[in-house]
């Protein structure tokens, strides 16, 4: 579970990390690392030895964030308005898998029984996402904190074959409460 001395958007992305790991692993060919990235978009090839598309890559990564006023919608007309505070937040992240991309060989490009597997751990990998974000949100939910708030799944996508990978994700966007009051005391 989460760990409450920490920031709820921490508490947010851990919760969200341990139901993809668990969801991944009722799945058969579960990726090798399940873990936090960082960055616009996972990298697969970090170094010269490992190739994380093969050994399979599940990753939360923590999105954009934005006031909102009203969910999920960003607060621009009413902060420009009026001197309040910010409502709410919203915390975006990304979930997904990465995996290899048939390739074939020196001499044969992948055949339909390469792309056919490649398709059906797809399907697979969609299927793992979905099933973490049927965890996410309740178990998100027992966080005190979230009480009031929302959570947006959004659309489960599909990357085109880059560098030898393939990659399933989703993003996730989860209201937090203002945290501007009281403000910061400013020292002149």
């Amino acid at each position: 579970m989460t760990d409450p001395s920490q920031g709820l958007s921490i508490q947010l992305a851990q919760a969200a990390l341990a139901c993809l790991c668990a969801a991944v692993q009722e799945r058969p060919n579960p990726p090798a690392n399940c873990c936090f990235r960082a960055g616009l978009s996972p990298a697969g090839d970090a170094d010269i030895y490992t190739d994380l598309c093969c050994e399979g890559l599940a990753y939360v990564m923590p999105g954009d964030s934005w006031p909102t006023a009203i969910f999920p919608n960003m607060d621009i007309t009413r902060q420009a308005n009026a001197p309040c505070g910010i409502v709410s937040w919203v915390q975006e992240y990304r979930v997904g898998i990465m995996r290899c991309s048939p390739t074939g060989t020196d001499t044969e490009m992948p055949t339909c029984e390469d792309w056919t597997a490649a398709a059906i751990q797809s399907l697979y990998d969609a299927e793992s996402l979905r099933r973490a974000m049927c965890c996410f949100r309740p178990t998100a939910y027992l966080i005190p904190e979230m009480d009031g708030m929302s959570i947006v799944v959004n659309r489960l996508q599909q990357g085109d074959p880059l560098g030898g990978c393939i990659e399933r994700w989703l993003t996730v966007q989860v209201q937090l409460p203002g945290d501007c009051c009281p403000p910061l005391p400013i020292v002149t």
